[in-house]
């Protein structure tokens, strides 16, 4: 039984799926890729760790215009803990739960609207907002000190939002959720 503190850093990359319901607001909500890195300290079967996910996305703000169609930055920076559920067959089962902070910015944060008379100009102001998710991974040595693993996960946020309903807008905070899949390639120290 392992019973030294063991450490794991990883690199990650993968897909995000957007909550269709962002679609509302004109994000496109298709699968995107996505990157970030990892890091856990351990010891038996529990772990703690900081991970950093991106992804990029777009929005429709006004699409007569140039730039009426920002690319969207969606950053996360969450503390996770994680437990292992079972071995077989040399592969390990980990489920993990955390929360951080999730930033959207926008690129450019500002767009030109052409009306019937003078342009109106859009601020896109940065967001940011408190995140929470779980999932299930399978971990797998891959010789020495390194292992890869595959994750699924579902992160769940709220917004607040604006958007027309007839002809009044509403607005009001809204919650959604992504689906992320991620593969993992980390060094191992201290762990058998």
């Amino acid at each position: 039984m392992e019973s030294a503190l063991w450490l794991s850093l990883g690199l990650l990359a993968g897909t995000a799926q957007m909550d269709p319901r962002l679609a509302d607001y004109q994000w496109d909500v298709s699968p995107r890729a996505a990157w970030g890195a990892q890091a856990l300290v351990g010891r038996h079967g529990l772990a703690l760790g900081l991970r950093l996910w991106r992804t990029r996305s777009e929005q429709t703000v006004d699409p007569a215009s140039p730039d009426g169609r920002p690319g969207v930055g969606v950053t996360s920076s969450e503390m996770i803990g994680r437990g292992r559920v079972a071995a077989v067959w040399g592969t390990q089962v980990w489920a993990d739960a955390g929360g951080g902070l999730l930033h959207i910015g926008y690129d450019p944060d500002q767009v030109v609207i052409a009306s019937g008379g003078s342009p109106v100009v859009v601020d896109l102001k940065p967001v940011d907002t408190w995140s929470a998710g779980g999932g299930m991974a399978l971990e797998r040595p891959l010789g020495g000190a390194w292992s890869t693993s595959l994750e699924v996960g579902r992160r769940w946020y709220a917004l607040e939002t604006a958007h027309r309903n007839g002809n009044a807008i509403e607005t009001g905070r809204r919650r959604f959720g992504d689906w992320t899949a991620r593969l993992e390639l980390a060094r191992l120290w201290g762990r058998p």
